[in-house]
């Protein structure tokens, strides 16, 4: 009774915990394209919190501006334009990786059976892969 209340309940353990990996892929790979536009801005800020840009005569200082503005929303663009949001395969894959599993048994459970659909002895092998699976 408890492993058939378990194996119910599965798929919509599964889905809140495909959801958090989709989630934490994204930030990984969000954090990973911003990371030169803010050495841009962390660059800029450190010039400017020491006060080295007030220093400067007011053309150079407007040419350095522009620089770092221009250097910033490039470096911005070309980071952010292959940034891609997760897939659920993206996700899978990176549970599995994380949990060592080296069979793939979470993209095994959304498998389908291609043949014998209709035969009741490859129906009933197919529920037990799949049972197999979600043990």
């Amino acid at each position: 009774m408890n492993g058939s209340k378990h194996a119910a309940d599965l798929p919509r353990r599964l889905s809140r915990i495909i959801h958090a990996a989709r989630l934490f892929v994204d930030l990984e790979r969000l954090w990973t394209a911003a990371r030169w536009p803010l050495l841009v801005l962390c660059l800029f800020l450190i010039l400017a919190l020491f006060g080295l840009l007030a220093k400067l005569p007011p053309i150079l200082h407007a040419l350095v501006l522009l620089l770092f503005a221009g250097g910033f929303l490039y470096v911005g663009y070309r980071s952010l334009r292959g940034f891609r949001p997760a897939r659920r395969a993206d996700a899978l894959r990176r549970l599995e990786a994380d949990s060592g599993f080296s069979h793939a048994p979470l993209r095994g459970l959304e498998d389908r059976l291609a043949a014998g659909s209709d035969d009741p002895f490859t129906q009933a092998l197919w529920a037990r892969h799949k049972a197999r699976l979600a043990e």
